[in-house]
């Protein structure tokens, strides 16, 4: 993206109240992941609110993410969504820029994500990407309904 893309991408995210618009869209440009594909995740998980995941014996169910609680998730290996991206695993927690002492900042936490959502999604295609994400069919499927619509409201837009 250019920077003229990136300022209109933030004005997309900022109409649609996605939180972290600028963190965001310099996360989608530093990652290189397409706009709709960054937008669609962000909107799916959390809307761009930096908190913690509902999963089954979240300690932090929709709380605010700080740096200490991620902390305590990490020495109790309770895992849980964490922050505006979801990160659940180890793995993607410590993926490429982000690291247990990074991952509750908002576009350090995005960058991880979109940039193993890039390698998946070129890899196996977005439905695949999605579902490898998230871990269910259904979030794919509808991954793949939002996908198709956000691209075609930026391009509207002159984001891609």
């Amino acid at each position: 993206m250019t920077l003229t893309q990136t300022a209109r991408f933030v004005r997309w995210l900022q109409k649609r109240g996605i939180g972290f618009p600028f963190r965001l869209a310099r996360a989608a440009r530093k990652s290189g992941i397409d706009p709709a594909s960054a937008a669609v995740l962000i909107i799916k998980e959390t809307g761009g609110r930096n908190v913690f995941g509902h999963d089954a014996g979240a300690p932090f169910p929709g709380e605010p993410v700080t740096h200490e609680k991620v902390m305590f998730i990490k020495a109790t290996r309770r895992f849980n969504g964490i922050g505006p991206a979801q990160l659940t695993s180890p793995a993607w927690i410590t993926s490429f820029p982000s690291t247990w002492d990074t991952v509750h900042r908002p576009g350090i936490n995005m960058e991880a994500a979109f940039r193993g959502f890039k390698v998946m999604q070129k890899r196996d295609g977005v439905w695949r990407a999605a579902k490898a994400f998230n871990g269910a069919s259904s979030y794919a499927d509808d991954f793949v309904n939002r996908y198709h619509g956000v691209r075609l409201s930026l391009k509207g837009a002159e984001v891609i």
